[in-house]
């Protein structure tokens, strides 16, 4: 959603990739949209960080994905972004599928 609204009018593009190395996936999130101000860049996973507030967000996309991506699946989440050219996200989840693994009898 981010990436979407961050991209002016109707011209712009939204690049996802995912890869497999060796049991590893590679998430990369690569848009055309606005950046992010470099000012901006070390609050982007604080919760309810927001430069919108008012347009119904929050600020807790990032915080919540950040919290799921390193906490629980103990990956890594990378953000490059220049202002009015657009941001990557970079996302490494190790092992992922074993990390997934759900023991259903437990009832949680």
């Amino acid at each position: 959603e981010n990436a979407y609204e961050s991209i002016p009018g109707d011209e712009g593009l939204i690049e996802i990739n995912c890869e497999q190395h060796d049991k590893d996936i590679l998430l990369t999130l690569k848009d055309t949209g606005c950046g992010i101000r470099p000012e901006n860049m070390e609050h982007i996973f604080d919760p309810f960080f927001t430069t919108t507030r008012g347009k119904n967000h929050m600020g807790l996309g990032l915080s919540i994905a950040h919290n799921i991506i390193v906490n629980l699946f103990k990956g890594e989440i990378k953000v490059e972004s220049e202002w009015k050219k657009g941001t990557t996200i970079r996302i490494t989840l190790p092992d992922v599928l074993n990390h997934a693994k759900v023991d259903l009898n437990k009832g949680e």
